[in-house]
């Protein structure tokens, strides 16, 4: 049964892609609520970082939306990060 769900032939392979894409879509909300109940942007950042690793280059902006912060007070954030823990050359 499950190698005819997966077969591409077949006319249930789209309704498993589209079961698979909203299971994936409600991981990924799950993940963003629990995130979002944190009170600290400290906490919510290390939790992001945690599951998705450094964002791009230019897409602070858009880790900041998606854990309910202003782009500001996670730039301070960074910051303290900066400050607390220098690269290493």
């Amino acid at each position: 049964m499950v190698a005819l769900l997966n077969s591409s032939s077949s006319p249930n392979h789209l309704s498993v892609r589209a079961f698979e894409r909203t299971a994936k879509e409600l991981q990924t909300l799950r993940a963003r609520i629990e995130i979002m109940r944190l009170r600290k942007v400290t906490d919510r950042l290390d939790a992001y970082l945690e599951l998705f690793g450094p964002p791009g280059e230019g897409d602070w902006v858009r880790v900041a939306d998606w854990i309910g912060v202003t782009p500001p007070a996670l730039y301070r954030d960074l910051a303290k990060r900066r400050r607390r823990d220098p690269p290493r050359a």
